[in-house]
């Protein structure tokens, strides 16, 4: 294979791959693992996800795999400008869109078990790539409820696309009118538009998931609540906590306290929040339930967030 000058190691040994796949059915080609020296953080770490090694010490506990005999013809598989192309056994993780790919090889001290790599499937555009961890072994009897499936496995690159932004419209007009404004936003990082009650962030490499933290207060009675919402970028799933804000707590040290208690289907006890209202609207001394809820809505060929609070006073919704 002639050298190409400037290349660097990882593009050259993933082209060295690519050769080998040309002339070998072999899967052991794919029974690598990424190093337990390198930090997760590290742009080494982040580029080591596609189906191909970055580098020749990936291979180092690979020594003894060998091709598994069974009788069977390995069906073809090949690199295209999507990523690899192969069908292959896979069985469904305890984790959505995580699965076990079965690979048509074994250890030298196996009895007919298979080797197993863990892939991850963007649930949207169905593209499979490594995730961390090791290659393990697979036994006969786990293999058996394993369905095959041709698939593409991303050919370098770790993560699957992902919006520049996390972008919120955060709708609140009846909180207006009862005095409530958001006077607090966390984290500090996003942007906020007072105006249009708009807030985005700009998504960073493997963070799906956006947390923010809103504090509404009343000027006039000193009345504060606290809403969290929680943003999956990847699964377009998300949740809603509110609850009143206690005095002694900021507003960061509430949301990190209630972060870890945030769940994708909340109770409705953590999206609703009997609340006594200012004496405005001729609503002196009335109470009425305040109700949190987020979703999704395409905009523009975007997608966006939809963060409503609403207060729900006789039976009536005032957004």
């Amino acid at each position: 294979m002639p050298l190409l000058y400037g290349e660097g190691l990882v593009k050259a040994f993933a082209r060295l791959q690519e050769q080998i796949m040309k002339d070998s059915d072999d899967h052991s080609l794919f029974a690598w693992e990424v190093p337990t020296g390198i930090a997760r953080n590290s742009r080494l770490w982040k580029e080591s996800f596609g189906i191909l090694a970055n580098a020749p010490h990936y291979f180092q506990n690979s020594g003894s795999i060998i091709p598994l005999r069974t009788g069977d013809q390995t069906l073809p598989f090949s690199m295209t400008n999507k990523g690899l192309h192969i069908r292959l056994p896979l069985l469904i993780d305890d984790e959505p869109d995580k699965f076990t790919a079965l690979l048509k090889c074994q250890f030298d001290s196996g009895l007919g078990d298979c080797v197993g790599i863990t892939l991850v499937r963007h649930p949207e555009t169905g593209m499979f790539w490594r995730a961390p961890g090791q290659i393990r072994n697979v036994s006969y009897q786990e293999a058996y409820n394993a369905k095959s499936e041709n698939i593409y496995i991303s050919k370098t690159i770790c993560m699957p696309e992902r919006p520049s932004w996390c972008i919120c419209w955060v709708r609140a007009q009846s909180m207006k009118d009862y005095g409530f404004k958001i006077s607090e936003l966390y984290p500090p990082h996003w942007e906020w538009n007072p105006i249009s009650n708009v807030i985005k962030s700009p998504t960073e490499l493997g963070l799906f998931r956006s947390h923010a933290g809103f504090l509404f207060c009343d000027a006039e009675t000193g009345r504060q609540l606290i809403v969290i919402a929680t943003m999956d970028n990847q699964r377009w799933q998300g949740s809603v906590r509110i609850f009143p804000k206690q005095s002694s707590k900021t507003l960061r040290e509430a949301v990190l306290q209630h972060l870890d208690k945030t769940t994708d289907v909340p109770d409705e006890n953590q999206r609703q929040i009997t609340f006594t209202l200012p004496d405005k609207c001729s609503l002196k001394d009335d109470s009425c339930l305040i109700e949190a809820e987020i979703g999704v809505k395409n905009v523009s060929h975007s997608k966006i967030w939809i963060l409503d609070v609403k207060a729900i006073v006789s039976g009536k919704s005032h957004l």
